[in-house]
Formats: C-alpha cells, sequence, structure tokens
C-alpha cells in the first residue's frame, strides 16, 4: 500500500461483542497507522436487535446474521438453508467437516453440534424433533470469534 494512502475497514460487530472487537483491534494494532478498522456499529452502542429493528423498516426481506460458510455456531435452520440454497457452500462446510475430523489420532471433531458428520446431520429443528420450542432461540448458537475470523 502506498505511504500516503489511507485504509479504513469498517467490521459490523454489534455493542453485545465486546469481546470481539477487543480481539480484532489487537490484531489490528500491529498494522501501518494508515490502516484503520472501525466499529460503526460498536460505536452507536447498536445491539443485535437494535440492528435487526434497523433493517426491518428499511429492507423488505428478512435479513440473515453473518456467518462464514463453516461456521459450527449456525442452527439448523442455517444449516438446511445453505444446503437448499447454496449447493457450492453446503459442499465446501461438508467437505470442512470432513476435514477437522483429520486422521482421528486427535479425538473427533465436528461442524454441527450434533456431533455427527454434517452431510448426516438431522437438521431439523428442536421443535420440529420435540414439539417444543427452546428457550433461547436467539442465542443457542452464538459466534464468539474463536476460530479467528
Amino acid at each position: 500500500m502506498p505511504k500516503y494512502a489511507e485504509c479504513f475497514q469498517y467490521m459490523g460487530l454489534s455493542f453485545d461483542e465486546p469481546r470481539r472487537v477487543i480481539r480484532v483491534k489487537q490484531r489490528y494494532s500491529a498494522r501501518p497507522k494508515q490502516w484503520q478498522v472501525c466499529f460503526p456499529l460498536f460505536d452507536l452502542e447498536m445491539t443485535r436487535g437494535d440492528c435487526r429493528a434497523y433493517l426491518k423498516d428499511r429492507v423488505p426481506h428478512q435479513v440473515p446474521r453473518s456467518a462464514c460458510v463453516f461456521c459450527p455456531y449456525k442452527t439448523n435452520e442455517e444449516w438446511r438453508y445453505l444446503r437448499d440454497n447454496d449447493a457450492e457452500g453446503w459442499a465446501r462446510a461438508c467437505q470442512v467437516d470432513e476435514a477437522v475430523r483429520g486422521d482421528g489420532t486427535r479425538g473427533q471433531s465436528f461442524l454441527h453440534r450434533s456431533y455427527t458428520p454434517l452431510s448426516q446431520a438431522d437438521l431439523r429443528t428442536d421443535g420440529q424433533k420435540t414439539g417444543q420450542m427452546g428457550l433461547f432461540v436467539d442465542f443457542d448458537n452464538e459466534c464468539e470469534g474463536m476460530c479467528g475470523v
């Protein structure tokens, strides 16, 4: 990057994600001064709920939360949507799921919370399986940024 140029990278981390904001700031602290990371939602103290309300009034369709294709914090609904609407993304997620198990010498790892291969996981919601709705529907599978993304 030329010395005279400035780069501002905006990240959509909300006010409910202070630990992720801190981690990203720490990672970016080693970059040149002309490279700055900005957190407009966090700076405006907008929570996830505030963002949903803002978008609900302005966007004619439901906006899904952002997440990596292979994020292990996806709900069954998000996995189903990926499988049914993004064949390439689903194939990539299944490929990563198989790769995290490696040769099995260090135990078994899985992307799906049921500890089964993603391609074989039961993607019905808990309500569909049991007939009951979960208590913490929006917060069961929250990304804490542990994968480093």
